[in-house]
This record gives structure tokens, sequence and C-alpha cells, in this order.
């Protein structure tokens, strides 16, 4: 089985879309903030996206499989494949860095404006958000258990309210300090309900 072959590609695929759906969110978060229903319009929006790009990574798989166009990719040179896998891991890492630390690099004109990343505010989120997937990486190919990344995010949302807990944080402190998303703009306390889409228009 050709497609086989790629599981690991797969997979990979599979952690880059969790990061772009999570940068998806936020936006949806930023532009449509202070509008009514907006959590059902981000969740919604964000589940759409998730479905299509599932069905459109099956049926790629299923054409790649069936046709045997594995083959073509040996005929593409060492330098293209370097320079795609380079430009999809400049964005994978510009959209984390976003993500984490609430500051994009693709918006820096100098590379003086790096340094904001080395400073106390900012250095701890991005290192131990590196350090989180680089566990995860090395995790999923050592060992292959399907339960590590639930696991895995329960553990670190029970260390990350131990720490609260020791430290004498609230959880609006740490908000403040970028540690969390602020909540969606919206009815506070409504939550979401996966009916409400019914008879309802997203038109914005």
């Amino acid at each position: 089985n050709l497609v086989s072959n790629y599981m690991t590609p797969a997979r990979t695929c599979n952690i880059s879309a969790v990061i772009f759906f999570l940068e998806v969110l936020a936006q949806c978060r930023v532009d449509l903030a202070g509008l009514p229903n907006q959590l059902d319009v981000t969740v919604n929006t964000m589940l759409m996206a998730a479905t299509i790009a599932t069905w459109m990574s099956g049926a790629l798989l299923w054409f790649v499989g069936t046709f045997k166009f594995t083959h073509f990719v040996r005929y593409l040179s060492e330098p293209v494949k370097l320079g795609m896998q380079v430009s999809l891991g400049y964005f994978l890492f510009a959209t984390g860095f976003s993500i984490s630390t609430g500051i994009s690099w693709l918006s820096f004109t100098t590379l003086g404006e790096f340094g904001i990343y080395f400073e106390l505010a900012t250095l701890p989120k991005w290192t131990l958000t590196t350090a989180c997937a680089g566990f995860i990486f090395f995790a999923l190919n050592k060992w292959g258990w399907p339960y590590t990344i639930p696991v895995f995010v329960g553990v670190g949302v029970g260390i990350f309210h131990i720490i609260l807990v020791v430290g004498g944080f609230s959880i609006e402190e740490a908000k403040d300090s970028g540690w969390l998303y602020p909540p969606p703009a919206g009815e506070a306390g409504g939550g979401y309900n996966p009916f409400a889409f019914i008879g309802r228009s997203y038109s914005i």
C-alpha cells in the first residue's frame, strides 16, 4: 500500500491542522468581537473548517493511493522538497509563536524586533510551548499510544491549576498575564449549544 508509506507525514499534517485551526479560532474571536452569538459562530466556523479539511485530506489520500501518484514524488528535485519543508516549517513556527505569545513575527520589519521574544514576559511562553511540542512529537514517534495527546492535555491542565493554587494566582491574573486567552465576546455564561445552528443565519 503506497499510501501507508505516507502515514507519518499525514500525522504531521494533522498536527499542523490543529495549529491552523487554533489560529482560525483566535482570528474569529478578534473579527467577531462584540457581535451577538459570537461563541456559536466561532465554534461552528472551526468545526466547518475542520470538516472540510478532513474531507479534502481523505479525498487526496484516496486519489493518490488509487492512481499511484506517489511515484511522482521521487521526480521532485531535492531543492524543491527542501524548499517545501522549510516553507511549511516556517509557517508552523510563526503560527505557533503567534498563538503562544500573542506576537507574530510575520509583521516584523527588522531583525531587532525579534528581541521581544527574549523579554521576561514573553520568553517562558514560547519556550514552554516548544518543549511541550517536542515532547508530544517524540512521544508519538516512540510509543504511538493513541491516548498520548489526551493524557498530555489533561496532565498539562492539572499542572497549570496546581501552579495557580500553589502560587496563589487567580484565573483572571493568568489571563491578564497572557497565559490564557480571554473568553470570546458575546453573551457571558451562555455556553455552546450544539443545536443553536438550527434556523440561524451566520452571515456577517
